[in-house]
């Protein structure tokens, strides 16, 4: 059988030796909407949890969108420009709307990527305001969380007249799920908001990721609930949140409340890619193309996923073209330190970059982890993987004895996919 795995912008094709027998996982199909913007006017006039976006339009003269950075694929482009027009019917013109690129502690967007991500008629219609977690005297606070997270706020966003929440809701290793209310946190607030946010994915008394911080877990999810408490003492006007299939295409669109809009819309992802299945010897498992892999740190989801579905030892093939690099520079700067080092720093000052390197050492020692990227070998090699150019030459190199006989999992988009043992089956 021929197999065709995204591998950044292009395609990685393969065929796997004769008489193999693999378990394939892919998501469930799920077919785009079919008329995006009447989907779009239905649910801005008859949200979730909130008044009409047009009637909430019409009482103020300007708006402010906060939108995702490049990191995940949100489909702005089909939609945005329409929500453009909905607020010009509602009389606010597209000089008094602007977009507040929700970029937390990264690098926001340069101008020719967001052309891409957001459309060139955006760009050219409205104003773009970035955020900066580190400008001084520009955050105020918001709140104490019961978790004792003090929110910060963006004056900008605080001080909006109208202020509309995006977001796509997809798998996320510690907070469960992304959404629009990662808009807030980490998207517009100050970094020690962020960071104190991001403790609560560490169990102290374990020393380790607290257990339901993780992917899929929104319930009892210390990570998640902080956020939404945020949310909850923020109370911003109106939220779009939206789900996106592995063509890009959007499935499923909610409107209204962040909250509501995010337990359905998680409830609507679990449906349609959680998989059981018993745990494996041998897994092919890809990150699923740009973004999901544009960096090592990036693509950790899809590794993360997997690993509740491999056997203690097994063979892993990881695709990930990785062309970005390593990502996040606290993340790649762990490299080299041993799983005890990286756990007393974690330990000391929890981060979702340093709980990555943390979980990706740990996966290196677990299993054996052939890394098929366009990484340098020398980055590789330091997190106790093994470098490859191509499948092929990893698959020849790197399979274990007697292969045909062992159980194998090909997965087409494990960034995607909520991969779990049956109860009582441990891996």
């Amino acid at each position: 059988m021929m197999y065709s795995f995204k591998f950044g912008r292009e395609a990685m094709e393969f065929r796997l030796p004769p008489g193999i027998s693999t378990v394939d996982v892919t998501p469930r199909s799920m077919m785009p909407i079919p008329n995006l913007r009447a989907a779009l006017h239905e649910t801005l006039k008859d949200p979730m949890g909130r008044p009409p976006l047009d009637t909430l339009a019409r009482k103020v003269s300007s708006a402010m969108i906060v939108v995702e950075d490049s990191g995940y694929y949100t489909a702005y482009p089909q939609w945005l420009p329409e929500l453009l027009n909905f607020l010009n019917q509602a009389g606010i013109s597209d000089e008094n709307i602007s977009l507040y690129v929700a970029s937390g502690l990264k690098n926001p967007p340069d101008k020719y990527l967001r052309a891409e991500y957001y459309s060139a008629e955006v760009c050219d219609r409205v104003q773009f305001i970035e955020h900066e977690a580190g400008m001084d005297g520009c955050f105020s606070k918001n709140g104490r969380t019961d978790y004792g997270t003090i929110l910060r706020m963006d004056d900008r966003v605080r001080d909006a007249e109208l202020v509309i929440l995006t977001g796509g809701i997809k798998l996320h290793p510690f907070c469960g799920f992304t959404g629009s209310h990662g808009r807030l946190i980490p998207g517009c607030c100050s970094s020690d908001t962020t960071f104190s946010n991001q403790s609560h994915l560490w169990d102290a008394r374990a020393a380790d990721r607290h257990p339901r911080a993780c992917s899929g877990s929104l319930i009892m999810n210390p990570v998640s609930e902080d956020m939404l408490e945020a949310h909850s003492l923020f109370s911003p006007d109106f939220s779009i949140n939206v789900v996106v299939n592995d063509d890009g295409e959007i499935v499923w669109m909610q409107g209204g409340d962040a909250g509501y809009a995010l337990r359905y819309g998680a409830k609507f992802i679990e449906d349609h890619n959680r998989v059981e299945m018993r745990p494996v010897d041998i897994a092919i498992i890809n990150a699923g193309g740009y973004p999901n892999d544009s960096s090592l740190y990036r693509a950790f989801a899809s590794l993360d996923h997997a690993s509740a579905v491999l056997k203690p030892g097994a063979s892993v093939f990881w695709i990930a073209r990785c062309q970005g690099g390593e990502g996040h520079q606290e993340f790649s700067d762990m490299a080299e330190l041993s799983v005890d080092a990286i756990r007393e720093i974690v330990g000391r000052r929890p981060t979702f970059a340093g709980a990555t390197a943390l979980l990706l050492k740990q996966y290196c020692e677990r299993y054996r982890i052939h890394l098929v990227s366009e990484l340098d070998p020398e980055q590789v090699l330091p997190w106790g993987m093994t470098p490859h150019e191509d499948l092929g030459r990893a698959l020849s190199l790197g399979l274990p004895p007697h292969a045909e006989q062992l159980d194998w999992l090909v997965a087409s988009n494990s960034s995607n996919m909520l991969l779990r043992a049956p109860v009582g089956v441990g891996a």
